[in-house]
C-alpha cells in the first residue's frame, strides 16, 4: 500500500515515500520533531489510534488515512492498512481512492483491475479532486493495462 500523507509545511501532500524521506528545512515550521526512523514518525500514540479508529469508523476520511498511514508506514502492516485506506476512499478521500486503485492493480486477477478503474472513475468524478491527484489518476490508470495484461496471462 503507498499511501499519501500531508506534511505541515504548507499542507501539501505528496506520496509517503517522498513525504518520509523529506529533509526539514529552516523554512520549515520548527514544531517538527526528529524521529529515530521512518516508521516512527507515522506511528500513533495508542490513546491517538484508538481516537482516530473510532473517528475514522464515524465517518472522518482523514482519521482513516491517518490510521492506514499507522498501519502501512508505522507498523508494516500491509492488510491492515488496506482496509482502513478502503474506508478513506468510501468516506471519499480522493489520495485513498487512487492509493486504494494502486493497490489493486497490483493484485492478480482481472476483479482487481476492475475495482482499481472503479476507484479511479470515482477519484476523477470527485469535487475536491486537485489538479496534482489528476496526475496521479493518470499515472496509475496507466499502470491498469499492465494489470488488464497481468489478468489476461493468469488465465
Amino acid at each position: 500500500v503507498t499511501c499519501v500523507a500531508k506534511v505541515p509545511a504548507g499542507e501539501a501532500t505528496q506520496p509517503l515515500a517522498q513525504a518520509a524521506s523529506s529533509q526539514q528545512t529552516p523554512a520549515e515550521p520548527d514544531h517538527m520533531t526528529a524521529v529515530s526512523s521512518t516508521g516512527d514518525a507515522f506511528t500513533l500514540p495508542p490513546a491517538e489510534l484508538e481516537d482516530a479508529m473510532r473517528r475514522a469508523r464515524a465517518g472522518d476520511a482523514a482519521a482513516a488515512m491517518r490510521v492506514a498511514l499507522h498501519f502501512d508506514a508505522g507498523q508494516n502492516q500491509q492488510q491492515r492498512a488496506y482496509e482502513w485506506l478502503e474506508l478513506a476512499a468510501t468516506h471519499g478521500d480522493v489520495n485513498g481512492m487512487i492509493d486504494l486503485a494502486s493497490y489493486l492493480s497490483d493484485e492478480p486477477g482481472v476483479a482487481p483491475c476492475k475495482r482499481a478503474g472503479e476507484w479511479l472513475t470515482r477519484a476523477e468524478q470527485s469535487p475536491n479532486t486537485t489538479p496534482e491527484q489528476t496526475i496521479r489518476i493518470g499515472e496509475v490508470r496507466g499502470s491498469l493495462g499492465d494489470c488488464a495484461q497481468r489478468a489476461a496471462d493468469a488465465r
